[in-house]
């Protein structure tokens, strides 16, 4: 026997949290080529320092620096995101290995953030 599935319009209230669940997360899963990872960042620099750097290359859509959770510190890398590819292309090769507030950083085109299972995030189990 054929089953036959109903399809609801996206936004109707009969469409699931695990539809919408599915939907955001295609949505993140899109090429990031405009955003660039940047390593090896001052403790000082702050997310607009990071932008007025590379908007010297192209328009920057955003820049953050990382921060640690519980202290509030830098983590030493941040994410730039620039408007298209090609300034982001353009970006890694002017911008990976200049100095910025003494440093020289590192930049690279960013890579889709991976699921982490907990034997990455430091839990151990000692009872084997």
């Amino acid at each position: 026997m054929a089953r036959e599935f109903t399809y609801w319009p996206k936004g109707d209230v009969r469409t699931t949290n695990k539809t919408r669940l599915m939907e955001e997360k295609a949505q993140s899963e899109k090429p990031l080529e405009s955003k660039l990872f940047v390593g090896n960042l001052a403790w000082s620099i702050t997310s607009e320092e990071l932008g007025e750097a590379f908007a010297e290359i192209g328009e920057v859509l955003s820049a953050s620096v990382i921060t640690d959770r519980q202290t509030g510190r830098s983590r030493g890398f941040g994410f730039v995101e620039m408007a298209t590819h090609e300034l982001a292309e353009k970006a890694v090769k002017e911008m990976n290995g200049k100095e910025l507030s003494g440093r020289a950083i590192v930049v690279n085109i960013a890579r889709p953030k991976t699921d982490r299972d907990e034997s990455d995030r430091g839990s151990h189990n000692f009872d084997n």
